[in-house]
């Protein structure tokens, strides 16, 4: 039994390994690829990101308002025949749109929050 442990023993070593650092940057380590982006950006180019994501998450609010609208108003009957169904669909998105443009329902806030840290931007 004593030799099968010196074989066992002998074939577990290892040679030395040599550690190897983590590999760092001009930005350091812990910085991702948007949030280096991010630290190369003009302010103006900063603030143009952050309007336009602020644009895309009210955008993005106003079509859900406007998706739970449709679905909540799918079966009320405006009358009208073919051209009203049209009419209830763009009804909806204009409303949507107002609602979002207004203080929303507080996705948008999420939203922009999400994207900003995506970005590197928060």
């Amino acid at each position: 039994m004593s030799t099968a442990m010196n074989a066992y023993a002998s074939a577990m070593t290892f040679s030395p390994m040599t550690k190897v650092a983590a590999p760092t940057g001009q930005f350091g380590a812990t910085m991702t690829p948007a949030q280096a982006r991010a630290a190369l950006m003009t302010p103006d180019q900063r603030a143009a990101m952050k309007a336009k994501i602020n644009a895309t998450a009210k955008d993005f609010e106003a079509q859900f308002i406007a998706s739970m609208m449709s679905q909540t108003y799918e079966h009320v009957d405006l009358g009208g025949g073919e051209g009203a169904d049209a009419f209830k669909n763009v009804m909806m998105q204009a409303i949507g749109r107002k609602i979002a443009a207004g203080k929303g329902i507080g996705l948008a806030h999420q939203v922009q929050t999400e994207m900003l840290k995506l970005q590197g931007l928060s």
